[in-house]
């Protein structure tokens, strides 16, 4: 395990103490994006030096920010890549979470998600 201030990376069963170090790594490196992205990416670079002895079933990615429900709560389970699919999940999400983030607090004002993410998109000069 790699423990500093605000990041622990740790596991159980890891094949060597590549798979943790390459988590902490990556999520240094990552500095300055959202914790989400780098968490992501983190568990990647842990899967890509080794992971864990007996290979992948399941991944997950939780993340709470100011509320007291999870901004991001995606699992994949019984996948024969499920980290790979979990980072799938997680690009399709990824463009909503501020819908979601916020609706609870202004439900008429958002809409339906797939209209926010689109509008989203335009403004900022891209396709949905």
């Amino acid at each position: 395990h790699f423990c500093e201030p605000n990041m622990v990376a740790m596991g159980n069963g890891l094949i060597s103490e590549r798979t943790a170090s390459a988590m902490a790594e990556t999520f240094r490196k990552t500095k300055g994006d959202d914790l989400e992205a780098r968490l992501m990416s983190a568990l990647e670079a842990g899967r890509d030096a080794g992971g864990q002895h007996g290979g992948q079933h399941s991944s997950a990615l939780v993340v709470y920010r100011n509320q007291e429900y999870p901004l991001v709560d995606l699992r994949v389970d019984e996948h024969d890549e499920p980290i790979a699919e979990l980072r799938r999940v997680f690009d399709l999400y990824r463009p909503q979470i501020e819908y979601y983030e916020t609706r609870p607090w202004q439900p008429d004002a958002l809409g339906v998600v797939e209209d926010w993410v689109e509008a989203r998109a335009k403004s900022k000069g891209k396709k949905s």
